[in-house]
């Protein structure tokens, strides 16, 4: 299955390098752009310019989301398909929310990327987009992506955990094929998407925890494939915990949790889903607000006192 894929994904690299790059391009500071539309407003993609061979693009990039060449300002509104294929030396990349569209395969063979942030005016993740980006370790998914194409994610292996938003709807073939460092995968969606061919091809889904909203554990637990996941677990998608009556909210969070209901002095802690704790503190009343800004998204345990909840950062 990873060689069929791998051999699609090269054919198609070969055929959309053929053309050459055929429109006007240019560069500022160290970025290629290629222009997509001359009338206003004034477009353009970001582009790598050595074709076929990829590479080009090392160290931190951070894609402007407008850029002046020759006394014209145009919007950045695309990243090209294959624009960081094989840049090996890259090692974050910051994309602004003018970009629209990431092209098929735009970070792929990016062993030296770590940690990508797809922003929220993007709605889809394309064929291969993140294909064997084998030094990625944090993604986070924006809330308006939709769809998540064939092989997006195949063989990101340093992968622990991966968040979707709600608003996903359909996860493509092999989207999640061989990602065997994956320990918690979040679907935020009350439907389960709807799932192509072996999207979680291997043996890691075996090895996973699967966290879903409340109200829609049987649905997972019932649907093909996700019912292949080790356990299937439930964030509380509102404020209260059933069982210790403590409140959390709100939950998913992104810069801040409050946890209320609880005793002045009682013990609290923040762990991730590896045991580490995050966050250490006595509560100052009934009620404590702890800071997520710094934590990646995922699941998170919070313990006051003997009693333990959950909660999901999703920024």
């Amino acid at each position: 299955m990873k060689t069929k894929l791998l051999n699609s994904f090269i054919l198609f690299l070969s055929l959309f390098f053929i053309n050459g790059l055929t429109a006007q391009t240019f560069n500022v500071n160290t970025i290629y752009y290629q222009i997509t539309s001359s009338n206003a407003p004034l477009k353009v993609k970001v582009i790598n310019p050595n074709g076929m061979s990829g590479g080009n693009y090392t160290g931190d990039i951070t894609i402007p989301s407008i850029v002046v060449h020759n006394d014209q300002t145009y919007n950045v509104t695309e990243i090209d398909n294959y624009a960081f294929y094989n840049c090996t030396g890259l090692t974050s990349i910051t994309i602004p929310t003018s970009v629209t569209s990431i092209g098929e395969g735009a970070f792929a063979v990016c062993t030296g990327l770590t940690s990508i942030s797809i922003p929220s005016s993007v709605t889809s993740i394309r064929y291969a987009t993140f294909y064997s980006c084998t030094g990625l370790t944090s993604v986070f998914i924006g809330n308006s992506v939709t769809s998540i194409g064939i092989g997006a994610f195949d063989s990101c292996n340093k992968l622990t955990s991966i968040s979707l938003p709600s608003s996903v709807t359909s996860i493509s073939d092999s989207a999640f094929a061989h990602c065997d460092g994956l320990t918690s995968f979040t679907s935020l969606a009350t439907t389960p998407p709807s799932l192509g061919l072996n999207v979680f091809w291997g043996t890691w889904q075996g090895n996973c925890a699967l966290f879903v909203p409340e109200n829609s554990k049987t649905a997972y637990a019932a649907a093909s494939q996700w019912n292949g996941f080790k356990n299937v677990n439930t964030y509380l998608s509102t404020t209260e915990t059933k069982n210790n009556l403590l409140k959390v909210y709100p939950n998913p969070a992104k810069d801040h949790v409050v946890i209320s209901n609880i005793s002045k002095g009682e013990n609290i802690s923040v762990y991730d889903l590896s045991g580490k704790i995050l966050f250490q503190t006595k509560s100052p009343g009934n009620s404590l607000n702890i800071n997520t800004s710094s934590y990646k998204n995922g699941i998170y345990l919070v313990k006051v006192g003997e009693k333990t909840t959950k909660i999901i950062v999703n920024k």
